[in-house]
């Protein structure tokens, strides 16, 4: 099956967004912290945070600035959680074409 470039894209952004939601929550679970401790921390609720971890803020989509405030609520700069997501990503691609690679 071809994917278009714009298919492609869509899929990899998806990809990403993923990885950074997984990158959210791993780090939240790291520090011991509750939804509700990162939501009020960021001024947001609860599930504002699980939609975000679950992938069910309009696919993950979040502001810069909520963006921002995530990672500093995890006290980590906002280009740390972008690295540890970009090496979940990579990770899952690798796993992904080695699965596909086995007959």
């Amino acid at each position: 099956m071809s994917l278009t470039l714009e298919h492609r894209s869509e899929t990899e952004a998806t990809s990403f967004l993923l990885a950074l939601s997984t990158a959210i929550c791993e780090r939240r679970k790291q520090l011991s912290l509750s939804q509700d401790e990162v939501g009020r921390r960021i001024g947001a609720s609860r599930t504002y945070i699980s939609d975000i971890e679950t992938c069910h803020r309009n696919r993950n989509n979040i502001t810069m600035d909520s963006f921002y405030r995530i990672a500093k609520a995890l006290e980590w700069a906002p280009v740390r959680l972008l690295q540890r997501a970009a090496t979940i990503e990579s990770r899952r691609l690798a796993r992904s074409e080695v699965n596909q690679a086995d007959p």
